[in-house]
């Protein structure tokens, strides 16, 4: 409600490191409108609104972090029907992420509502910090079960592969949550993972 943007920036950074536990639908849908309102659209470029960088990377991380939750709850939520609906009809397959601070976030984004226009995402550019993993394996798994896919994307596998490649490796987190998508690739039913934890990459 506050029309203040540095409201809005402390609550959506809140709401993205946050865990959820009682989620109405309609919180993604409000998430997708700040995040459509921090940028503009010409032909072929999405542009940051002035004044508006910092808003943006944090309502991005807000939207995927409601958004993974609600797929993990309710995989066949109708506001997860409208959210693509609005996404596709907004930002359409030939517009460019490039320039953007959150571009890696914006493509992930492009890749799980366009399968049509799959971006090819460097991992390597990626500061991983800055994404909800969780919120990553979450979405790989929804992407792969709406599809019925026997194999996940392949962008979500080469981002499990890079960073299990890393030397050192990422937090333990990050790699639980990168073996599960690798598990998913290789046909192992979600349920059989669910209870994944940390202590498997101590063993």
């Amino acid at each position: 409600m506050s029309l203040d943007k540095d409201v809005h920036l402390l609550t959506l950074r809140f709401l993205a490191t946050t865990a959820l536990d009682h989620l109405d639908p309609e919180l993604v849908l409000t998430c997708f409108y700040i995040l459509v309102g921090c940028v503009s659209t010409t032909r072929d470029k999405v542009v940051v609104a002035q004044g508006l960088e910092r808003l943006v990377g944090a309502s991005v991380l807000a939207f995927l972090h409601v958004l993974s939750h609600l797929t993990r709850v309710d995989p066949t939520s109708e506001v997860l029907i409208d959210v693509q609906r609005q996404y596709i009809r907004i930002f359409p397959s030939g517009i460019s992420f490039e320039g953007l601070p959150s571009r890696h976030h914006f493509n992930i984004l492009r890749n799980l509502f366009d399968p049509s226009a799959q971006s090819k995402i460097q991992w390597k550019d990626y500061d991983l910090l800055s994404i909800g993993h969780v919120a990553m394996a979450s979405l790989v798994q929804y992407r792969s079960q709406m599809a019925r896919l026997q194999k996940v994307p392949r962008w979500t596998l080469h981002f499990a592969l890079h960073f299990l490649s890393q030397d050192p490796l990422p937090p333990p987190s990050v790699v639980v949550d990168c073996l599960s998508i690798i598990a998913i690739d290789l046909g192992c039913a979600v349920s059989d993972i669910a209870t994944l934890t940390e202590k498997y990459v101590h063993t």
